[in-house]
């Protein structure tokens, strides 16, 4: 005979979804299906490591999705992206496009929604528009999420392409509290291994296996 304890337990088990499953009802279905979705604060992110691309040419493919490049509007949804880069993809070296810039307004960052900006990561020196030309934002996973700024497109001998993140919805700031933090670190059928160089690749980056999206120990511009 089933305890009423063993009987709780079994329905909470049986109606109790799973991560994957929640990802497959919040995130839209223009995703593909693989492990690169992932979920915080009932919003769904979807993680381009497997191309690298200008500012504008990720922010269309975001948006083509449905969503936009993520707006990293505060420390706990930072900290889930750098843990997200660290724990489950292995690329703790990685930038990422965010969706900060400001091509609109010089020397005025905005997020992409056109919200300004209520917090803020620069790296010191960055964010000020004392060099032309760089109106893109970057978040540099190896220095704790700090942000940079960046050109937005290429130039004749040097390559700004970037990997990024896509957003889809909006994060309530009411659910961004220490207690509702949490981290889910997925099973990646294909993972990128454990990443360890020597080489000081500086602003430029490493170079990404286009076979794998993974980090390889050669620096982007040589």
């Amino acid at each position: 005979m089933f305890s009423m304890f063993t009987l709780v337990c079994y329905l909470a088990t049986a109606f109790t979804p799973s991560v994957q499953s929640q990802i497959d009802l919040v995130c839209p279905p223009t995703l593909p299906q693989d492990d690169y979705r992932q979920l915080y604060s009932d919003v769904c992110f979807y993680f381009v490591l497997f191309r690298q691309s200008e500012y504008l040419a990720a922010q269309n493919h975001c948006e083509n999705l449905g969503g936009s490049l993520v707006l990293v509007k505060s420390p706990e949804l930072e900290e889930f992206i750098v843990s997200q880069m660290v724990s489950t993809y292995h690329q703790p070296h990685a930038k990422l496009w965010i969706g900060l810039d400001d091509l609109d307004r010089d020397k005025v960052f905005t997020w992409r929604d056109g919200s300004l900006l209520d917090y803020s990561n620069w790296a010191v020196g960055e964010g000020l528009g004392k060099n032309p030309g760089e109106e893109c934002a970057v978040l540099d996973v190896g220095q704790r999420g700090r942000w940079y700024d960046y050109r937005c497109n290429d130039e004749e001998f040097s390559s700004y392409e970037q990997q990024y993140v896509c957003q889809f919805g909006s994060v309530s700031e009411t659910t961004l509290t220490a207690e509702a933090f949490t981290v889910t670190v997925t099973s990646l059928t294909h993972p990128c291994p454990p990443f360890s160089c020597d080489l000081d690749c500086g602003m430029d980056g490493f170079k990404m296996n286009p076979l794998d999206g993974c980090a390889i120990c050669q620096c982007e511009v040589e």
